[in-house]
């Protein structure tokens, strides 16, 4: 499955609201993945939040999320 091309927010704003319990749907992602999991969240307008882990621990690179949402 090609991944589209996705609309990027704040990445650091995302992980605060969602650190901040803000109701939204948050789903961690590989760089680069995509699969049909993913295609879904990112339909209905979930934020997906992309991580890499470390040798300090786990880090958010980007977030994606649906215009409109």
């Amino acid at each position: 499955m090609k991944r589209p091309r996705l609309r990027r927010i704040d990445h650091e704003q995302a992980v605060k609201d969602m650190l901040a319990c803000k109701p939204e749907i948050y789903v961690t992602m590989d760089p680069g993945a995509w699969d049909s999991l993913l295609a879904e969240a990112y339909r209905v307008g979930a934020v997906l939040l992309e991580v890499v882990e470390g040798d300090r621990g786990i880090y958010y690179t980007a977030a994606y999320q649906k215009e409109g949402k």
